[in-house]
């Protein structure tokens, strides 16, 4: 809307902008409103939505992450963590505040991304470049508290519900 002049067309766009704002904020009072009338609490549900967001790209940018994840089981290829794109993708992850806090802390809760990192930077000192999946998901339980069954295959944000 800033880059709107005083010309008659763009004075038509900024109503018709305006016009779908003020629509746009009414359905979500109309929403907020009816779930709140169900008995939905609206900040558990507001967290409850970004930390399944934040799941979703965890297993986006690390887990379904060819650069990360190498190997296919189905194709009889053994699956490993690239130990330094690993670091690259979660590093990425926890910088990203674009939703507030970072990506990863939303998922695991905080800090989360720096007891990870520990352990794959110990990892990268001692030269290893890759582990197996089931390390790494286990590394994932230690520090989460998640479940390692099925915790690839499943997806992360499903073994999480």
């Amino acid at each position: 809307m800033s880059k709107l002049t005083n010309t008659p067309a763009d004075l038509r766009r900024l109503a018709r902008l305006k016009d779908a704002e003020a629509s746009a904020k009414q359905l979500i009072s109309d929403a907020d409103a009816k779930a709140i009338a169900a008995g939905v609490n609206i900040a558990d549900a507001d967290a409850a939505n970004v930390k399944l967001r934040a799941l979703q790209e965890v297993e986006k940018n690390i887990f379904h992450n060819q650069d990360v994840i190498e190997g296919n089981v189905a194709q009889g290829a053994t699956e490993s963590v690239n130990v330094d794109n690993a670091i690259k993708a979660i590093q990425k992850m926890a910088d990203n505040e674009k939703f507030g806090n970072p990506r990863f802390d939303q998922a695991f809760g905080p800090g989360s991304a720096n007891k990870l990192l520990t352990q794959l930077r110990q990892y990268q000192v001692a030269g290893v470049h890759a582990v197996k999946v089931q390390t790494f998901t286990k590394m994932l339980a230690k520090y989460f508290g998640l479940p390692t069954a099925g915790l690839v295959g499943a997806g992360v944000y499903q073994a999480l519900k």
